[in-house]
């Protein structure tokens, strides 16, 4: 069996995107024909990323501008923006189509 589980804690911070990503495997690349990107797993409910409606499932391939990688790379380029900044544009793959997504930060 292949089992995750995982445990949310009350927090007096919100989470500046709110989303859980993971490195793409080989079963998603061989779909949408490339080999970098970001799998959300999943968006914490009332968070950024779900106001702008990021969907678990969405492949993110860009931010700002920035081509996606890797998981790890995702996290570090929206770490690097200045926290007075007000949004982040996020482009993703959802099924067939690609789309922009303007995630406006708290």
């Amino acid at each position: 069996y292949n089992q995750s589980a995982y445990f949310f804690a009350k927090s007096k911070t919100k989470p500046r995107v709110g989303i859980k990503l993971k490195d793409i495997d080989n079963e998603i690349r061989k779909v949408i024909g490339r080999n970098g990107g970001a799998y959300v797993e999943y968006v914490i409910e009332g968070a950024s990323a779900f106001n702008a409606n990021v969907l678990s499932g969405d492949i993110l391939i860009e931010i700002n501008g920035a081509e996606v990688l890797n998981a790890v790379q995702a996290i570090n380029i929206m770490k690097a923006v200045p926290s007075n900044r007000q949004k982040m544009t996020f482009k993703v793959l959802r099924a067939t189509k690609t789309i922009y997504i303007d995630v406006k930060l708290f």
